[in-house]
Order: structure tokens, then C-alpha cells, then sequence
């Protein structure tokens, strides 16, 4: 391609787009069929895809499987994992929250004189633990690699986030199995237990619109659950990231919306036709938006809509610029007119 060229759109289309019949699988993905003939280039062209708008109604809750599980190590006995589970909702306050906390541990007959409290001044989650062992202490797994969770530990609960919720260390790849991370650092036993970090009603700051096909975009490694912890980048599958303003679904913005002034989400495609595109929205770790009930989305009630913009591009020269000399024989006289002009 020479150094002086530009790519210039020499035709464009939008694509207005629907999940709610479109909708493949569990969850929120949506597969659109295009037809080739409408949808393909020739020679040096290149084919550009840009989300011009994004529109998707928060249907799902803040507090769900992603973000709920946690667990008391060494109860009732040495080295056992009692698990607990808040129940999903749509949390709009840390004192509903801290109750549903309490709830979740009080369900345990032998703790249930457990208290959770929240402290507005500090943003901090106070458990005061009642009926445990003197070695019991809280933890947060958020596992990406080791493929067994300790017996005890679910799956969900192994890949949680449910630190991020109560302000807590978690406990990642690498740690001795049978010695997790103390969440909340070095208290045990029948004592209050307090947050060292701020507590939060969500743990998802934006969703991610991701596409099936090779684009020119590229994340960090540690980005996602199903890639390893590095500080290299790799190719990646997001076409855009979304910001959630609130931290929880409110009724006068049910909305998530998004559009783009600023060509900021464009994909140029590799390949010469469009046939089948695969868009899901997920979480920052890759997982699938929760479904408040199973076949929530398939139902059309976890749906999308969006409008891409489609581009043929194209490599284009600019003309040169000359510079043309003047005539040889510029001394020639010219005679003036009778009004006094040449």
C-alpha cells in the first residue's frame, strides 16, 4: 500500500438489528444470516463494521450467581467449606443488602445468631459471626485455572465476585489448596469481621458486545475467565464496551443505551463476504448476562437492539500536486487595452 494512501468508504449500508427472534442459545446471543451477494467486495476493497447505536433494557438483577457466593472455611469442621448464598435481586441499598447477607448466613441453624451490619460512613460490611469454630474465617474464590474446586465449593462459587461485593480479599489462582485467603485478612473465629475494603451493590461496571469474527481489536490476557494471567494482549472477539451509569436497575432509566459520535467500535473484516455474524453480550470475565429464570431470553425478554453501519473501503491515492513552470518567453510584451488592462 503506498505511503501517501487513504482509506476512503466508497458505499455504506445500515443494519438494523432485533435479538428478540434472533436469539441462538441460552442467554444473551443472537445470530444474524447475511446475504453474500449484498454483503461482499472485491479487488483491494476491505469491508468496516461500526456500532453506530446500542439500546438493551436492564432485565437482570445486580446481585445474581456471578457475584453471591461466598464461604466459611474450618465449619463445622477443620478444613470444610460451608457455603452461602445471597439471594438475587435487584439490591438498591447497602441495608437490604447487608440484611440479604445476614439471611444467607443465618441460614445455617448453628450461626444463626450472625449480624451483618453496614457502616455508610466507612462503606463497610461488619459480620458479627455467632456459633462458628475459633479457627473459621470467610472466603472469596475467583479461581480462573485450577480445573477441581475443594469439596464444598460450586462451580459458580469457584469463579465469584462476590468480593467485589462485601470489599474483601479474594482468593485467585495460585494458593495452596487447603489454605484459601482469609477475606477479611486475619480475623477468625466468633468476632466481628469487618470489610478492609469498600463494599459495592455491583460488580459489573459495562457490558460487552462481542462478535464471532477475526477483527483488528485486541485485549489483555487476564481480561476474561477462560484466558491465562499475563500482562501481554491477544487478539480478541469484543466489538465494544458499554458503561452501566447506575449500579442497579432504576425504573425512571430502565434503559442501557449507547451511541456513537465519535466512530469509537469499528471492526474491519478480514474476510471477502458477510454470511453469519454471532453477537453476544457478556460480562468483563466473558460470562453471559444472567438470566433472572431459565429461557428469560430465548423468550424475548433479554433482548438487544442495535445499528451497524457497513462500509466497503477503499485504498485511494490522492492526486499529486504540479507545479507547472512559466512560459519560456515571459518577457514578451503585451500590449495594453484601451481601458488599461492586459
Amino acid at each position: 500500500m503506498p505511503s501517501n494512501s487513504a482509506m476512503q468508504s466508497v458505499f455504506f449500508r445500515n443494519i438494523f438489528i432485533d435479538s428478540e427472534i434472533n436469539n441462538s442459545g441460552t442467554g444473551t446471543q443472537c445470530r444474524v444470516i447475511f446475504p453474500s451477494q449484498s454483503f461482499g467486495i472485491k479487488g483491494k476493497q476491505f469491508m468496516k463494521l461500526k456500532l453506530s447505536t446500542f439500546s438493551m433494557r436492564r432485565n437482570w438483577y445486580n446481585i445474581n450467581i456471578t457475584n453471591n457466593t461466598f464461604y466459611l472455611f474450618n465449619f463445622p469442621l477443620a478444613t470444610n467449606y460451608t457455603q452461602f448464598t445471597i439471594a438475587p435481586g435487584n439490591y438498591t441499598s447497602f441495608a437490604t443488602l447487608a440484611t440479604a447477607i445476614q439471611a444467607s448466613i443465618t441460614a445455617v441453624a448453628a450461626l444463626a445468631a450472625t449480624v451483618v451490619t453496614y457502616d455508610n460512613t466507612t462503606r463497610k460490611f461488619t459480620i458479627t459471626l455467632a456459633g462458628a469454630i475459633a479457627t473459621s474465617y470467610f472466603v472469596f474464590f475467583q479461581v480462573k485455572s485450577l480445573p477441581v474446586a475443594p469439596a464444598g465449593v460450586s462451580a459458580a462459587g469457584y469463579f465469584n465476585d462476590s468480593f467485589e461485593i462485601l470489599g474483601t480479599i479474594p482468593t485467585r489462582d495460585g494458593y495452596t489448596v487447603g489454605s484459601p485467603i482469609n477475606g477479611f485478612g486475619t480475623t477468625v473465629g466468633n468476632v466481628a469481621h469487618i470489610t478492609p475494603f469498600v463494599g459495592a451493590l455491583n460488580s459489573m461496571e459495562a457490558i460487552y458486545l462481542r462478535c464471532n469474527i477475526t477483527s483488528n481489536n485486541f485485549q489483555t490476557l487476564s481480561f476474561e475467565k477462560n484466558l491465562p494471567n499475563s500482562n501481554e494482549i491477544t487478539s480478541s472477539q469484543i466489538f465494544a464496551r458499554i458503561p452501566l451509569v447506575q449500579a442497579f436497575y432504576f425504573a425512571d432509566a430502565p434503559f442501557v443505551n449507547f451511541e456513537d459520535q465519535n466512530d469509537l467500535f469499528e471492526m474491519l473484516l478480514q474476510q471477502t463476504s458477510l454470511s453469519t455474524l454471532d453477537f453476544t453480550i457478556t460480562d468483563a470475565a466473558g460470562r453471559l448476562i444472567t438470566e433472572v429464570s431459565a429461557g428469560q431470553a430465548s423468550s424475548g425478554n433479554l433482548n438487544f437492539k442495535m445499528c451497524l453501519r457497513f462500509d466497503i473501503m477503499e485504498n485511494v491515492i490522492p492526486e499529486e500536486s504540479r507545479v507547472i513552470p512559466l512560459p519560456k518567453s515571459s518577457h514578451t510584451r503585451v500590449p495594453l487595452q484601451p481601458n488599461g488592462r492586459f
